[in-house]
């Protein structure tokens, strides 16, 4: 596990979490934005480093990837779709999805 205060902002991780295996980490949440779907939409969700503690601490960072956000996409789950369509690109390039 990669600790929290070794997590670079706006970078991807691999992370083992209840809901997401992809995510780029936000610095200012201490979290991890990756995607969900729910009914064929998808979304930018956010799982929070384990080191944040229980309850709200559910993701632990694996692997840091190579890839970085764009400075110009905003870390902001809400209508996000700059961001969202750079996690998609991400999960096709990870997953093949």
């Amino acid at each position: 596990m990669i600790p929290l205060r070794e997590c670079k902002n706006r970078v991807l991780y691999r992370i083992r979490a209840r809901t997401l295996d992809l995510g780029v980490f936000c610095r200012e949440t201490g979290g991890f934005i990756g995607l969900r779907s729910k009914c064929g939409y998808p979304f930018a969700f956010e799982e929070f480093h384990l080191d944040k503690g229980h309850p709200i601490g559910t993701a632990t960072p694996l692997v840091e990837l190579s890839e970085t956000l764009d400075t110009e996409i905003p870390l902001s789950l809400s209508n996000n779709y700059f961001l969202v369509g750079w996690l998609r690109l991400m999960e096709k390039k990870y997953h093949g999805r």
